[in-house]
């Protein structure tokens, strides 16, 4: 197995960066609709140089792909949490799902070295977006309003993207079942 742990790095604090940045700059109510886009446009740029078609299509398309991903994620959740008579339940397999989606809508302009344990890593960091937002309120009950953090759900947008974007770098820059030369 080969990674560049510096681009992962990169793409991971990058998405951190942008998501804070968004919900302390824009208005509440628009960032859950503006933040998607703010995010594909950085995993993009972030990784240009893995980019396998021409870069300016393939920012469109990112940014064209990213409205139905976060319709269908909304629109899962709303469903699953009905199904499950669970908020908790639904969101956490929403977030999944979205995540999964996220990185195939990646892959068709990204080369991925790595597309199932890429796509594997992705949904379950998807997967532990709602608890890893529970441990943060638990555990650091003033982040919230210490970190300029408005309110809860602008804490689960800043962590599913930062985690995400985590899973969408590793498909893209570790390489699974690489035979590792020889030494010496």
């Amino acid at each position: 197995m080969t990674a560049d742990i510096k681009r992962i790095l990169i793409t991971t604090v990058a998405c951190f960066v942008v998501a804070t940045s968004a919900f302390s700059i824009i208005d509440q109510d628009l960032v859950p609709l503006i933040s998607p886009f703010f995010f594909t446009l950085l995993i993009i740029l972030a990784n240009l140089g893995q980019v396998k078609t021409n870069k300016l299509k393939a920012v469109g398309l990112g940014l064209m792909l990213t409205l139905p991903v976060f319709f269908v994620s909304v629109l899962a959740g709303v469903g699953l949490t009905q199904i499950f008579k669970n908020g908790q339940a639904g969101m956490i397999v929403s977030s999944a799902i979205s995540a999964g989606l996220m990185f195939l809508v990646n892959s068709l302009y990204i080369n991925m070295r790595s597309l199932k344990a890429g796509l594997g890593v992705t949904v379950v960091l998807g997967f532990v977006v709602g608890f890893i937002v529970q441990l943060i309120e638990l555990y650091l009950p003033g982040a919230n309003s210490l970190t300029g953090f408005i309110e809860d759900p602008g804490l689960f947008f800043i962590c599913w993207q930062t985690l995400v974007g985590l899973g969408i770098s590793i498909g893209i820059w570790v390489r699974v079942g690489q035979k590792m030369p020889a030494a010496g």
